[in-house]
C-alpha cells in the first residue's frame, strides 16, 4: 500500500495531446510534451499544471475598421491555434481561458494594420481579378504569427476572413462600384461588337 501511495505521489502520466509543467516551490523546473511516464516530487515540492496542446478555433469578434480607400467594412475573422512553447505560455498567459483575449487583441491590430493597406475592392468586388483575399489572410498570418509565438507561446496555424459586411453607408457606394464595373464591361462588349 505505501508503494502504491509513492508511486500516485511522484509519477505523471502525459497522454498524447497534453504537456505538463512542473514548478519547484513556485519555480518553472521543466516541461513534458512527449506522452508516457515522467516523475516529480511529491507535493508540496513539485506542483503540476495540465495543458491542453490540441489546435484549436476561436472566433474572433466583429471589428469595424478603414480600407486603404477609407471605406469602412465590419470583419471577422477566425484562428486555428495551439500552445507552441509550454513555458512561455504559462509564464505569459497562465490560463488557457485568458489565451483567447490576448489573441483577440493581436489579430484586431493586425487585421487594421494589414487591411488598411488594401482597398475595398480586394475584398467585395465583383471581379475575380480584383479579390485578394487569400493574400490578405496570408498577410495577417504573417503579422501576426512571430507576435504570438514570442510574446505568448503560441503557434497561430491558420487565419481566415470569416464574414465580411459593410456598415449600412458603404453599402450604396459598393452597389454603385458595381454598377460602375457592369458598365465599363458593358461599353467594352458594345466597342468590341461595333468593331466586327
Amino acid at each position: 500500500g505505501l508503494l502504491a501511495i509513492a508511486f500516485y505521489a511522484t509519477a505523471l502520466v502525459v497522454h498524447e495531446g497534453q504537456a505538463v509543467l512542473v514548478t519547484r516551490f513556485g519555480r518553472p523546473l521543466r516541461t513534458h510534451v512527449e506522452a508516457g511516464l515522467h516523475w516529480k516530487l511529491p507535493w508540496p515540492i513539485d506542483q503540476v499544471t495540465w495543458f491542453d496542446m490540441r489546435r484549436r478555433v476561436y472566433e474572433g469578434g466583429h471589428t469595424e475598421m478603414l480600407t486603404r480607400d477609407k471605406r469602412n467594412v465590419i470583419v471577422r475573422t477566425f484562428v486555428v491555434w495551439r500552445i507552441g512553447d509550454v513555458l512561455a505560455f504559462a509564464q505569459s498567459i497562465g490560463d488557457e481561458r485568458e489565451a483567447e483575449g490576448k489573441l483577440d487583441g493581436l489579430l484586431t491590430n493586425a487585421a487594421i494594420s494589414t487591411l488598411g493597406e488594401h482597398d475595398l475592392s480586394a475584398v467585395v468586388s465583383t471581379n475575380p481579378q480584383d479579390l485578394q483575399v487569400d493574400r490578405i489572410e496570408s498577410e495577417l498570418l504573417a503579422g501576426s504569427a512571430g507576435a504570438a509565438r514570442d510574446s505568448y507561446g503560441v503557434e497561430i496555424e491558420q487565419i481566415r476572413l470569416e464574414r465580411i459586411a459593410l456598415p449600412e453607408e458603404n453599402v450604396r457606394a459598393v452597389f454603385d462600384q458595381m454598377r460602375a464595373e457592369r458598365r465599363q464591361y458593358a461599353a467594352k462588349f458594345r466597342a468590341e461588337g461595333e468593331q466586327e
